[in-house]
């Protein structure tokens, strides 16, 4: 009970239990602290129980190196389960609150982050489901790769199923084989790859439907312009309405027969090929009606400056009123 060197108050000896005040080196309950009350019991090698601390509440359960359950911080209530290198369970900090259960290597939930609500299941390569962020709500679930459902980003809101490599729905922008929903600045559909056949809908400055891709048959209708439809690819037959400055139908390719309706300036009609037969009505200042192809045979009626008929070729025959 007592040493002249230091203060301890003990009872039995150093192997066996004891209660003391002072120095450690054996297992011990100490009680009492000069600055708050405290109780510890074990040594700082074996496992222990303390309680309380000058500037807070504490229970701390086993060593340093060993699994332990902690509640309470300097600056907040916290529950932790476990060592740095072992499975825990952790809740809160000291500016949020948090729910943290299992090691940086394995599997965990954690729940609250500094900036907002979160749920976090698994560890970086293993399945997850995440939701919030500090910008935005989220839902995360699976690896970065294998398949994934995840929604919203930080500046837009998006569902996304599936690996990069494989087929996904995904909303926010385009990436690999995918149907895809909506754009920053406008809603949009797409389904499909750069490289294959896709329906895209919506575009920034209007509303467009595109199947197909550069290399095969497209349905495609609007422009940002204008409206326009167009079926089919640029080397084959199509069927295109409406340009950026006027109404248009436009049948075939440009080395086929073709159907052209309305010019920037007035309205026409155009059957044929640049070097075929060809119809042509109107011009942008006059009214003309133009048959045949420019080197052979032609009819043509009406000039830019006035009244007119001409018929035959620039080297045949001519009639004039």
């Amino acid at each position: 009970m007592g040493s002249p060197g230091s203060r301890a108050l003990w009872v039995g000896s150093p192997r066996g239990r004891a209660i003391w005040v002072g120095s450690p080196g054996s297992r011990a309950l100490w009680v009492g602290s000069p600055g708050g009350r405290a109780l510890w019991v074990g040594s700082p090698r074996g496992r222990a129980i303390w309680v309380g601390s000058p500037g807070s509440r504490a229970l701390w359960v086993g060593s340093p190196g060993s699994r332990a359950l902690w509640v309470g911080s300097p600056g907040g209530r916290a529950i932790w389960v476990g060592s740095p290198g072992s499975r825990a369970l952790w809740v809160g900090s000291p500016g949020s609150r948090a729910l943290w259960v299992g090691s940086p290597g394995s599997r965990a939930l954690w729940v609250g982050s500094p900036g907002g609500r979160a749920i976090w299941v698994g560890s970086p390569g293993s399945r997850a489901l995440w939701v919030g962020s500090p910008g935005s709500r989220a839902l995360w679930v699976g690896s970065p790769g294998g398949r994934a459902l995840w929604v919203g980003s930080p500046g837009s809101r998006a569902l996304w199923v599936g690996s990069p490599g494989s087929r996904a729905l995904w909303v926010g922008s385009p990436g690999g084989r995918a149907i895809w929903v909506g754009s920053p600045g406008s809603r949009a559909l797409w389904v499909g790859s750069p490289g294959s056949r896709a329906l895209w809908v919506g575009s920034p400055a209007g509303r467009a439907i595109w199947v197909g891709s550069p290399g095969s048959r497209a349905l495609w209708v609007g422009s940002p312009g204008s409206r326009a439809l167009w079926v089919g690819s640029p080397g084959g037959r199509a069927i295109w309405v409406g340009s950026p400055g006027s109404r248009a139908l436009w049948v075939g390719s440009p080395r086929g027969r073709a159907i052209w309706v309305s010019s920037p300036g007035g309205r026409a009609i155009w059957v044929g090929s640049p070097g075929g037969r060809a119809l042509w009505v109107g011009s942008p200042g006059s009214r003309a009606l133009w048959v045949g192809s420019p080197g052979g045979r032609a009819i043509w009626v009406g000039s830019p400056g006035g009244r007119g008929s001409w018929m035959g070729s620039p080297a045949g025959r001519m009639q004039e009123p």
